[in-house]
C-alpha cells in the first residue's frame, strides 16, 4: 500500500507544474479535461491506478483552469461601460456582448446557457460569473480517484473522493452519473460496515422517484402486493407500473437490507416497487422489438423476454432476476404463501436466467413440467 501511495504522489509532481500558470490562459486544444478522463478510464481498466490518478488529477487541473479563464473573460467585460449599463439580464448583457465584438464572453455566456439553462442562473449575469468557482470541479475526475482507492483497500480516501464527486455533480457531463456516484458510495459505506450511511446514500437514490416519495401510493400499493392471494399476482403486475429505472438497484439492496433487519413493511414496499419497475422496463423494451406487443400476462412477459439475449444479459448484470426473487422471498416472509408460490412457480417456469430459475424453483414443488418450461429445454 505504500508503494501505491508513493508513486501517486511522484506521479502528481508531473501535474502541477503543467497547469500551475500565473498567467490565466485559456486551455490548449488537446489539454480539455475530457481528454484526461478518456485516459485515466483507460488507465483504471487496465490496471494502471497510478497513471489513472495522474490523469484525473490532469483533468482536475485542466477543468479548474478553464473555469479561472472564463471567470477572467466574464469579469472582464465589466470593465465596459456599455456592459455594466445593460443591467444583470443575462440575455441583455449578451446582445450588448455580441454588439461589441466580445467574442470570448460571447462564447462563454452561450455554452453556459446551452449547456445549464437560463433558469439555472436565474436569468442573472451576476450569477453565471458566481457559479464558475463551481464549475470550476470536475466530478468525474474525483469519482475516478475515489474508485481507484477502493480497489486498493484505501477506504477512507475513496470515501473522500467520491463524496466531492457527488458534491459537485451538476458538473457531470452524463447527468445520470449521479446514481452510479451514490451507488459507489453506498459500496463503499457497506465495505466501511457504516450501515446508516448504507441505507441513507441509497435511499438518497429513491428522491428522485416520485412513486416512492408520494406516501399515498405506497400505502395502497404495499396494500394490495400484500393481498395473500394466487390471482393476486397477476392482477398486482397488470395494474401497476413505475419508470424510475435508475432506483431499481437501490429498492433491491434496500429490501435485503430492510428484510435481514426483520423490517418487513419497508421490504415488502421496496422489493415490489423494484419489481414493478423491472416489469415496466421490460415491457418498454418488448413494445419497440415485437409489433403490436402489450402486457397480458407476467408469464407471457418473461417467457418473451427470454428471446433476447440481451435483455437476459441485462437482467443478470443488474440484478434484475434476483430482485423478481425476493420479491417472491419477501412476501413469503411476511406470511404471503399463496401469493409467494405463485410468484416463485411463474419464475421457476420462466425466468431466462438459469441461476434464478433454479433458486425459484427450489422454493415450489411444480407437479409435471409446465408448458412455459419446454422453451428453455
Amino acid at each position: 500500500m505504500k508503494k501505491f501511495v508513493f508513486a501517486v504522489l511522484f506521479a502528481l509532481l508531473n501535474v502541477f507544474p503543467m497547469f500551475s500558470q500565473t498567467i490565466i490562459r485559456k486551455v490548449e486544444r488537446g489539454e480539455e479535461a475530457w481528454r484526461y478522463l478518456i485516459k485515466a478510464r483507460k488507465n483504471m481498466e487496465n490496471g494502471e491506478y497510478a497513471s489513472a490518478i495522474e490523469n484525473a488529477e490532469f483533468a482536475k487541473a485542466s477543468a479548474k483552469q478553464n473555469a479561472d479563464w472564463e471567470l477572467y473573460v466574464l469579469q472582464n467585460t465589466q470593465k465596459r461601460t456599455r456592459v455594466r449599463r445593460a443591467g444583470d439580464n443575462i440575455l441583455d448583457v449578451l446582445e450588448v456582448l455580441k454588439e461589441l465584438e466580445l467574442n470570448d464572453a460571447v462564447s462563454v455566456v452561450e455554452r453556459n446557457i446551452e449547456e445549464r439553462g437560463i433558469d439555472y442562473f436565474d436569468g442573472k449575469f451576476s450569477k453565471m460569473m458566481d457559479s464558475e468557482e463551481y464549475f470550476s470541479h470536475c466530478p468525474e475526475a474525483d469519482r475516478i480517484i475515489a474508485m481507484v482507492y477502493r480497489l486498493e483497500g484505501e477506504y477512507d480516501l475513496a470515501l473522500k473522493y467520491m463524496n466531492l464527486a457527488y458534491e459537485y455533480a451538476d458538473n457531470l457531463i452524463i447527468p445520470a452519473q449521479k446514481y452510479e456516484i451514490l451507488y459507489s458510495l453506498a459500496d463503499i459505506a457497506y465495505d466501511l460496515g457504516d450501515e446508516d450511511s448504507y441505507e441513507k446514500y441509497l435511499l438518497s437514490v429513491l428522491k428522485d422517484n416520485p412513486y416512492y416519495t408520494d406516501k399515498n401510493f405506497m400505502e395502497a400499493f404495499t396494500s394490495f402486493a400484500g393481498n395473500d392471494s394466487e390471482d393476486g399476482v397477476e392482477k398486482f403486475f397488470l395494474l401497476y407500473r413505475n419508470n424510475g429505472y435508475e432506483s431499481i438497484k437501490a429498492l433491491s439492496k434496500l429490501s435485503q437490507f430492510y428484510l435481514k433487519k426483520g423490517q418487513q413493511e419497508k421490504a415488502l414496499q421496496c422489493s415490489a416497487l423494484g419489481s414493478i419497475a423491472i416489469i415496466t422496463k421490460i415491457e418498454e423494451t418488448l413494445k419497440e422489438r415485437i409489433i403490436g406487443y402489450s402486457y397480458t400476462t407476467l408469464e407471457d412477459l418473461l417467457i418473451k423476454s427470454a428471446r433476447f439475449e440481451d435483455i437476459v444479459g441485462w437482467g443478470s448484470e443488474n440484478c434484475i432476476w434476483e430482485t423478481l426473487y425476493n420479491f417472491a422471498d419477501v412476501t413469503a416472509s411476511c406470511g404471503k404463501i399463496n401469493f409467494s408460490s405463485r410468484l416463485f412457480k411463474v419464475l421457476a417456469g420462466c425466468l431466462g436466467d438459469n441461476y434464478w430459475r433454479k433458486m425459484a424453483a427450489g422454493r415450489v414443488y411444480l407437479e409435471v413440467p409446465s408448458e412455459t418450461d419446454k422453451v428453455f429445454q
